[in-house]
Order: C-alpha cells, then structure tokens, then sequence
C-alpha cells in the first residue's frame, strides 16, 4: 500500500515537470512569429542575473481606446498590426478575447501591473525575461545598446494570445 502512495506521488510530480514547458513548446512549434520592438531600458538594470530584462513598445499602448479605464491586474488582448515584414504595433486593446481577428493581426495576452493612469503601468505578457548563458550576456547588451532602434524580440503567439520569445535581434546580430 505505501509503495503505491509513494508512485503515485512522484508520478504526479513527473507530469507537473513535463506539463510546466508544454505550453511554451506547443506555442513555439505551432505559432505565429510576430516581431517586438523593445523599448528603451535602463542599461544599468539591463541584466540581472542570467537573464535579461525586457520591456517591449506595446506594454504601454496608452494612446488606445480604453487604456485609462484599465483596472490593475485586469486580464487585457492586445490586437497587433502584423505587417509582412517589420514590427508589429498595437492597434486595440480588449478585455475579453476576441473571436476573430482579421488576417494580418494577432493577439498576444497579457496584463495590466499598476494603474493605467500611472506613469510608470504598463502591460506584463510574461516575457519580460530572457534567459542567456553568462558568457554572453556582455555581447548581448552592448549590441542592444548599440541598435536599440533596431532591437526587436521575435515572439510566437498561439492562437489564445500566449506568447514564448524566439530569439532577439539587434542589427544583424541574432542572441537565442
């Protein structure tokens, strides 16, 4: 009778380490690849760590229809412009998902930290990390620095709005 509590716990903490990544795989391997531009960061609180911190220009989308009504920790789809080649932009917000969007938009989920009538809100979609090996981490922010007009993430999004970074670009540099 133990033994079997005893598989039947570490049968459940196997599936718990297996499911964890599958939603970030299945959004990688089933995905639309849509492209961010990464805003402006504080370059000495770039790095932390082994992983990069990231804010991208459509977390503060606060000239659209309905940001300043946005409650904190609200659940928000941001509707993305996806042109074919370039940068997507955000041209609607929603509370709710969408059933549809046209064929040249996506969505991506995410939401609001703060209050949309502070300066300093914005939208969190749970990438704002990326993780790197720590003997690039020099490489990558200098060349962040050095085309950060240019910097993009190149982000999958599955069909709900979940995101999972591909790999960044700065210039004709590509960090994965």
């Amino acid at each position: 009778m133990r033994s079997r509590w005893f598989l039947a716990a570490i049968s459940l903490q196997v599936a718990i380490l297996v499911a964890a990544p599958a939603q970030r795989m299945v959004t990688i391997a089933t995905g639309r690849v849509v492209s961010l531009k990464l805003a402006p960061v504080d370059p000495y609180d770039l790095l932390s760590g082994w992983y990069m911190a990231l804010r991208f220009d459509v977390s503060r989308p606060d000239e659209l229809d309905g940001w300043s009504t946005l409650e904190e920790r609200e659940r928000i789809w941001v509707e993305l412009l996806v042109p074919e080649s370039g940068v997507a932009t955000a041209v609607a917000l929603h509370t709710s998902m969408p059933e549809a969007v046209r064929e040249d938009r996506a969505l991506i989920r995410g939401w609001l930290h703060g209050r949309a009538q502070a300066d300093w809100s914005r939208l969190i979609f749970g990438i704002e990390r990326f993780y790197l090996p720590e003997t690039t981490r020099t490489d990558v922010e200098n060349a962040l620095l050095e085309h950060l007009e240019q910097a993009v993430a190149d982000v999958a999004l599955d069909s709900n709005g979940h995101p999972a970074i591909l790999r960044l670009r700065a210039g004709d540099q590509v960090f994965r």
